[in-house]
């Protein structure tokens, strides 16, 4: 994205008024294209799961005040960071990516996201919506690791329920204990192997949540992380567990507690 662009976002998000939901709604019911990048209020974007890191999305929140005096730098941070969706019945939109950014984008009072409309299916009946989207992995209908039925999804972000499981695999992530990978839902998959282990996590202090961290990367460096073939798992395990590396865990991890616990 060029530069000029950028500052046209930044102006943009100078200027934009607030709106409830219904006028949001209202202004939404346009044509919209495929593969194009579209601003628009996260307000009106329909989950497709039901849980969401909530320490994760806290930390994400307070990057993006941290930027509301620098709106250049904040337009750029959505622009590398934009949701995906895709058109459903009715012409409501439906998130498949992005879920923590555009909540956390909520939380900080923004009212517009970039989102890159993927696909229109808006022809579809709900019933062959929900099954196209279970069938392109587009839709995790899992509440913290519990199957349930498409009806049951929260209806705005607001409305997504806590796992701190996510957040701890996101955490894990962060400072190097598996890759990122393009594959849907690969942090919830992180998520539902570290609950399997773990049973319960406590970010409540820095030091309950170090220690979460702690051995969580050492699940995520096992070979049944491996044999499990756990998207993004580390070849070599023990890899991030070195002392160069567990360095630059930490620091890593420094970072994060700031905004964790500021």
């Amino acid at each position: 994205m060029g530069s000029i662009q950028i500052r046209f976002f930044a102006f943009l998000f100078l200027l934009l008024p607030v709106t409830s939901q219904s006028e949001a709604l209202a202004k939404a019911q346009i044509q919209f294209e495929e593969e194009e990048t579209y601003l628009l209020d996260p307000e009106i974007l329909h989950p497709t799961q039901f849980n969401a890191g909530l320490d994760e999305i806290a930390v994400r929140r307070r990057m993006m005040e941290g930027m509301l005096k620098s709106p250049g730098k904040l337009a750029r941070y959505l622009a590398e960071n934009r949701a995906s969706a895709v058109v459903g019945p009715g012409g409501e939109l439906y998130l498949i990516d992005g879920h923590h950014i555009s909540r956390a984008a909520l939380d900080a009072g923004l009212k517009k996201v970039q989102v890159e409309i993927i696909k229109d299916y808006s022809d579809l009946s709900l019933q062959e919506f929900w099954k196209k989207l279970v069938e392109k992995d587009w839709a995790y209908l899992y509440d913290q690791g519990k199957l349930r039925p498409a009806s049951e999804l929260p209806k705005t972000l607001k409305e997504l329920t806590d796992d701190p499981f996510r957040t701890l695999a996101w955490l894990v992530r962060k400072v190097g204990g598996y890759e990122k990978v393009k594959i849907p839902f690969t942090e919830f998959k992180w998520a539902n192997f570290f609950r399997e282990r773990l049973k319960k996590v406590d970010f409540s202090t820095p030091e309950s949540t170090q220690s979460a961290l702690n051995r969580a990367l050492e699940l995520a460096a096992s070979k049944e992380a491996r044999d499990l073939m756990l998207p993004g798992a580390l070849d070599d395990g023990p890899k991030s567990l070195t002392a160069r590396s567990a360095a630059k865990c930490r620091a890593k991890y420094m970072e994060l507690e700031s905004r964790l616990f500021r």
